[in-house]
């Protein structure tokens, strides 16, 4: 498992790092949206800041992820963002459910495989 869970890191580091830069460099141009879509992505780049900082925050986590540092950070900083994909999907965009449903898989894998290091984040004190 050590060996599978390397891989879907740096496979899942990757990812975020590539849409990060993609997303500033513009290097391959982004899908034409439709109604809810088009208004959903329309209010993250109207708000002038939220955009940015998501592919910011991206961009940090696939460097950890590819780095193998904080990766109890990197894994749950990720994890709330990868629902919203995979939910945005679902709900708004069902054209590319395939590639948020394989990223929700590799986050959710992660999360097991590093589950010692959230059980004391779920211990009520």
């Amino acid at each position: 498992m050590n060996i599978a869970t390397t891989a879907v890191r740096i496979l899942l580091g990757l990812i975020y790092l590539f849409s990060a830069i993609n997303a500033f460099l513009q290097l391959t141009p982004p899908p034409a949206f439709e109604g809810k879509a088009q208004l959903f992505m329309q209010g993250l780049f109207s708000s002038g800041y939220f955009f940015p900082f998501l592919k910011i925050v991206e961009m940090v986590a696939g460097v950890l992820l590819l780095a193998g540092r904080y990766m109890t950070l990197a894994i749950a900083v990720l994890l709330p963002i990868t629902i919203n994909i995979l939910l945005f999907h679902i709900f708004l965009y069902p054209g590319g459910s395939a590639i948020a449903v394989a990223l929700t898989a590799a986050n959710l894998f992660l999360v097991y495989s590093y589950r010692e290091r959230y059980v004391p984040l779920l211990k009520a004190r």
